[in-house]
């Protein structure tokens, strides 16, 4: 059986791995318009459920 802090970490892995993911789109968006709106919103739904369940 796993304990809590491995399941944590586990997710806070996945957290990352989606943080790194939004860093690749926001490295290849060209439109400057395009990345300030993705600069206004800090977290995307995906990642606010994962901060929810840790």
């Amino acid at each position: 059986m796993e304990s809590l802090f491995q399941i944590v970490f586990i997710r806070l892995t996945n957290v990352e791995k989606m943080n790194q993911i939004q860093e690749e789109l926001f490295e290849k968006c060209i439109d400057k318009r395009q990345k300030e709106k993705m600069l206004n919103v800090p977290f995307t739904r995906d990642q606010k459920k994962y901060l929810i369940h840790i």
